[in-house]
């Protein structure tokens, strides 16, 4: 696992976060989010951060343009790649900045360039080595399904709507079940809108050679941990045209070599980590079939499919966490509100309730209590 530590953020959207209340929000963004205000801030921070042996950072938000610069030559300067949201910034300022990677293509409109011009700020991009990972994914499953759709999701605990479902965690249904109350006709209005210009600018991208990667997101709702990845590729190789061949290489080499992992990982060769996939058809083919898993190779130590069915047997099986052990900072149950009565909130602005079942469910993860 390789872990980014905090999302760095502005102040202005951590204080908007933290004025939700810590009884009626499931993520504790007190431990995952930093702000970082001015270029003195960038400093300090990235500084601080490079001392806990992160594998690399993530910034969600920035407070202006000199402070994402700043940010840049800090991780730089610590031998940290930063990667994540670039919202605002062109394709020249991202190069500029040194940025190492586009997370989600969070990009401004260049519907003012004509196609040579996007082509020639795409190739700019390439020869700095600069990844984008677009989750395709996020659009098609997480923004395009309307509220009821999602709220139905999260209230199948037995999977009978997604076989997917029944083997997720209550902390992150719970977390789900906020983001589901988020969905609103307006927003999949606009997200439908963008999913052209978003598609045209990953075609324009992959012809230009910028090493497009595959990645799915986290955490959002409708996005199927592992699962949700195969999805990804299969958008890359069906609605962007990438060949089954390319995509594979985006999910396994090019990857490894980004993070500096090349050297074990991302290749089947002598002197590799043994971890393997087999499958019952040709990925080449079309790369949907990696979801027709026979065997995994995980460091040498072999899983047929009566291992990998006995695996999820457990996991489906197994009673979830009863004690809520990383909570917001100061978590407390509301003294007017019953315990199957407690409010949550969406996480944009933290002002619709979710349904009655997800709530109870909230009042069962009280830190150290046990239903």
């Amino acid at each position: 696992m390789l872990i980014a530590g905090p999302y760095l953020e502005s102040q202005r959207n951590v204080d908007r976060v933290r004025r939700t209340p810590p009884a009626e929000m499931v993520e504790p963004v007190e431990r995952t989010r930093v702000p970082v205000s001015t270029v003195s801030d960038a400093d300090r921070i990235v500084d601080s951060l490079a001392k806990l042996e992160l594998d690399f950072l993530k910034v969600r938000t920035v407070a202006s343009d000199s402070v994402f610069f700043a940010l840049n030559a800090a991780a730089a300067r610590n031998g940290l790649r930063l990667v994540g949201h670039t919202m605002g910034m062109s394709p020249e300022q991202i190069v500029a900045a040194g940025h190492d990677g586009i997370e989600h293509f969070v990009l401004p409109r260049l519907d003012d360039r004509t196609p040579a011009e996007r082509m020639d700020a795409w190739r700019a991009l390439a020869r700095a080595g600069v990844i984008v990972v677009p989750t395709l994914v996020t659009f098609t499953e997480h923004a395009f399904p309307s509220r009821e759709e999602l709220r139905a999701v999260v209230a199948d605990s037995l999977g009978t709507l997604d076989p997917r479902r029944a083997y997720l965690s209550r902390f992150l249904v719970l977390d789900w079940a906020e983001q589901a109350e988020e969905a609103t006709e307006d927003r999949q209005t606009f997200f439908k809108r963008q999913w052209p210009i978003e598609l045209q600018y990953v075609r324009e991208m992959h012809a230009a050679g910028v090493p497009v990667l595959t990645g799915s997101d986290v955490a959002a709702v409708n996005i199927f941990p592992g699962w949700s990845l195969i999805d990804e590729m299969v958008l890359l190789q069906d609605s962007v045209g990438m060949t089954p061949a390319a995509v594979l290489e985006r999910a396994t080499r090019m990857p490894a070599e980004f993070l500096g992992l090349a050297d074990s990982v991302g290749t089947i060769r002598e002197g590799a980590i043994a971890d393997l996939l087999l499958v019952d058809a040709d990925p080449l083919v079309n790369v949907a079939n990696l979801r027709r898993l026979h065997t995994i190779l995980l460091r040498g130590v072999v899983f047929d499919r009566a291992d990998l069915d006995r695996l999820l047997a457990t996991v489906r099986a197994d009673p979830d966490r009863t004690v809520n052990d990383w909570p917001r900072t100061g978590w407390a149950p509301p003294a007017h509100r019953t315990r199957s009565e407690p409010r949550l909130r969406g996480h944009q602005d933290r002002g619709s309730s979710t349904a009655a079942a997800t709530v109870a469910a909230v009042a069962r993860l009280r830190p150290g209590e046990s239903p």
